[in-house]
């Protein structure tokens, strides 16, 4: 990448976050110092032969032109040899393809979870066919290059949250557990299956998600002598499901409130 990018005359990374954008920023200064990176989200005036911007920033520039006269535009439609996208997955669909559709450049698109959809087909934005990326990097090329470590999955009790919950399977206690429960509706009590699908609805349910919580902080990574949790991802079903999980932190380990960023 960075003796493509060496080898045009100018070019624009984008980026959905202001972290990767000055991420971005510090890596072409480490590795093409000569470019001059410039972060136009902090530096709108900067001049450089790289240029890091977020999907929004660089929308307000295009947007903030087009009602002037054209000859007054920081970036014509020409002004980039090469558009990098970040995440393209993602940010080359709605509002935001349209910058794509304004410069007149060569495309690239960087992403570790290609789409297929119809809508959203990562595939067909860049003339490919499905399944079929111009270039890869598998995941066990970069952890024999030791760019990346192994995965070590370890189980966690929320076997019923992935996979639901068969009658059948269930151990004596278990069973003895679900046939003393007490339904709302008898008509609609489940009597041998309740699947994944159906028990998303529990997963705002304080006790479901306490239990998850406690089971991370006694059982996660811990750094610093095992004092502290080391840098963790969690993953929520929504936006609204990752706010209600931030509050159930907060509210059970209130020295840590404001730690935990939905």
């Amino acid at each position: 990448m960075i003796a493509l990018v060496d080898a045009m005359m100018r070019a624009l990374f984008l980026a959905d976050r202001t972290s990767l954008v000055k991420q971005a920023v510090g890596a072409f200064k480490t590795h093409l110092p000569a470019s001059n990176p410039v972060n136009l989200v902090t530096d709108r005036t900067g001049t450089g032969r790289v240029y890091a911007s977020t999907y929004p920033t660089m929308m307000g520039l295009i947007d903030g032109r087009v009602k002037r006269d054209q000859a007054e535009r920081k970036f014509g439609p020409g002004h980039f040899d090469l558009v990098i996208i970040d995440e393209a997955h993602r940010s080359v669909y709605r509002r935001y393809r349209a910058i794509f559709e304004y410069f007149d450049s060569f495309l690239v698109g960087l992403t570790a979870t290609p789409r297929d959809e119809v809508d959203r087909d990562t595939y067909g934005l860049f003339d490919l066919e499905p399944g079929m990326p111009t270039d890869s990097y598998d995941l066990d090329e970069a952890i024999a290059q030791n760019w990346l470590v192994p995965p070590e999955p370890i189980s966690v009790p929320t076997k019923f949250l992935r996979g639901g919950i068969k009658y059948d399977e269930l151990s004596d206690d278990e069973k003895d557990q679900w046939d003393m429960l007490d339904w709302d509706d008898e008509d609609d009590a489940p009597r041998d299956e309740v699947s994944a699908e159906e028990l998303n609805k529990f997963f705002f349910n304080e006790d479901t998600v306490d239990k998850v919580l406690g089971h991370l902080m006694t059982n996660g990574i811990h750094v610093e002598g095992g004092d502290k949790l080391g840098k963790t991802i969690l993953f929520a079903k929504n936006q609204k499901h990752a706010e209600f999980i931030e509050e159930r932190f907060n509210k059970n380990w209130p020295h840590l409130a404001g730690h935990l960023r939905a």
